[in-house]
């Protein structure tokens, strides 16, 4: 068993020598003072946990000594006993504040100090099993929050991972534009919205018009690098809920929810901007890449196979006049018409 560490502070020799006497049996070591320097000097060596003092140090001194002593050991457990020759109201109404823990009375036969001693030893003994017992419950209450934030930073995690993975099924690495299936499912969810809403929704399809010839000559590379460069265009330019995708082999389709022909043709016109000014950051590319849109509104009973025909028929004819040009059901009013009778219907 560790001993317990007591000052005893008395200018009593023969006090400190009976004292000293009494606790030789017991689990403790004595450091024995008799005046308050010397035990203000010999508080940080020796490291008390138990003081013994004596009142007949001068001018009330062992009261000021207990209350420097608990100040020091504020924040730990200490035990104070008050060596006294009487017992008066004075030193009940101190104990009673808490400056001192415990008292003997000098006259009383040793025994009665070897029990408040035992006491003072039982009392600090429980407060180290509540601290331990507190200790442990911080510890475990630490280790679960620690815990708790791990699981929460791996379930972050793979959460991520999942989105990520469901993003890169959903869109084109490339481009960074919906893949074909993923596209054709949220316009046919516009669609009905619109017809349910008696909304406008028009769209444009967008081309680049010497595409296999620029592979042919610049390589698959250099064109990945145009696509990517142009869808990161079309995610920027576009409002949050517009769609834009890759449709058929090499078209571009977009779609504008609320947004009726003439707007449409606008939109087109901006992003033909954009467009155009990639080719021109492009040295190899200007003179040598143009783009072709073709727009077209949806009409309220045809299905979105219609819809986008029309649109197709508005590029082929942006294409058939040489591209680099923007093409509307305007412009053409009898496209569908025509494109039927080329499909032979």
């Amino acid at each position: 068993m560790v001993p317990y560490s007591i000052l005893l502070v008395s200018p009593d020799a023969e006090l400190r020598h009976t004292v000293e006497n009494t606790l030789i049996d017991m689990p403790v070591e004595i450091a024995s003072v008799q005046s308050v320097e010397e035990a203000k000097q010999s508080i940080p060596e020796t490291e008390p946990q138990i003081a013994i003092v004596s009142d007949a140090l001068e001018y009330d001194e062992c009261f000021n000594l207990c209350d420097i002593l608990r100040k020091i050991h504020r924040r730990e457990p200490f035990q104070i006993i008050l060596a006294v020759t009487d017992v008066d109201q004075d030193l009940l109404e101190r104990a009673l504040n808490g400056l001192i823990d415990d008292f003997y009375i000098t006259s009383a036969p040793m025994v009665d100090l070897k029990l408040r001693v035992q006491a003072a030893i039982r009392r600090l003994s429980d407060h180290e099993v509540v601290s331990g017992e507190r200790e442990y419950y911080r510890r475990a209450a630490q280790q679960e929050e620690e815990l708790t934030s791990k699981v929460l930073d791996e379930t972050l995690a793979l959460r991520e991972k999942i989105e990520m993975s469901q993003q890169s099924s959903r869109t084109d690495s490339v481009t960074g534009l919906l893949r074909e299936p993923v596209l054709l499912e949220e316009v046919d969810t516009e669609i009905e919205r619109a017809v349910r809403s008696l909304n406008t929704l028009s769209g444009f399809m967008a081309y680049v018009d010497q595409g296999g010839e620029l592979q042919q000559t610049h390589g698959v590379e250099a064109m990945n690098r145009l696509m990517g460069q142009l869808g990161r265009g079309f995610q920027r330019g576009l409002r949050k809920y517009d769609l834009s995708g890759h449709y058929g082999k090499e078209e571009i389709l977009v779609v504008l929810p609320g947004t009726d022909l003439l707007l449409g043709e606008k939109v087109a016109g901006r992003f033909a901007g954009v467009a155009n000014g990639l080719v021109s950051r492009s040295p190899g590319f200007v003179g040598l890449v143009t783009f072709s849109f073709g727009v077209a509104v949806f009409t309220d009973g045809e299905s979105r196979e219609q819809w986008l025909h029309r649109m197709g028929a508005s590029l082929s004819r942006a294409r058939t006049l040489g591209g680099g040009r923007i093409e509307t059901e305007e412009q053409l009013p009898n496209a569908y018409a025509l494109w039927k009778a080329g499909r032979g219907k």
